[in-house]
């Protein structure tokens, strides 16, 4: 590589660099979670180091008793949901089985 060429090369392989850190990283994410309709295959995920994909009511203040029950019966927290993809709640909330609106993560930390 001629000097002048530098830069831009360095640039490029950053961007590189930064693109193939990112796709391993989603691979990895995809890995560990695990979609979940019942207490049982949240609970069963997390006791394998999963992360639960699951449908939920709600992620304002109407759907904390449903977190409430999420976290006594699965020792697992709600992690939040995605807002890099805007993903279709299908199913009922594990909850209080309501129609779900949200689609949560939920995982326990270590």
């Amino acid at each position: 590589i001629e000097l002048k060429e530098l830069k831009k090369r360095v640039t490029s392989l950053g961007k590189e660099i930064d693109e193939n850190l990112l796709k391993m990283a989603e691979a990895k994410f995809e890995g560990l979670v695990v979609d979940a309709e019942r207490f049982g295959e949240i609970d069963d995920a997390l006791d394998h180091g999963k992360i639960a994909r699951v449908p939920f009511c709600s992620i304002e203040m109407d759907g904390y008793s449903c977190a409430e029950q999420v976290e006594k019966n699965t020792r697992g927290e709600i992690r939040g949901t995605r807002i890099d993809i805007d993903e279709k709640p299908e199913g009922l909330c594990v909850g209080c089985g309501k129609v779900a609106k949200e689609v949560v993560y939920i995982a326990r930390s270590y």
